[in-house]
């Protein structure tokens, strides 16, 4: 709020809200997330939670295969 005087150019500013947006909050994240500790039972849960979802989309797959069976993109394609 203190710089807005001195940076009067609209550009100046837009560049300094890409700087803080694209460097300086990624880089604060990053510290602060650093010192986090995880036990191998708390790691447990996204792994299982990913492979939940993985198998959803294996099983969608499938499944939207056999109630839509023009769903292929060969089929779908122009000949």
């Amino acid at each position: 709020y203190l710089l807005r005087s001195k940076l009067s150019d609209k550009k100046m500013l837009a560049g300094v809200r890409i700087l803080i947006l694209n460097a300086l909050l990624p880089a604060v994240i990053f510290k602060g997330l650093v010192g986090v500790k995880i036990s191998k039972e708390a790691l447990g849960f996204p792994l299982i939670n990913a492979v939940h979802i993985s198998a959803q989309l294996v099983i969608g797959f499938f499944v939207a295969r056999l109630i839509v069976p023009g769903a292929a993109p060969e089929a779908r394609s122009a000949r």
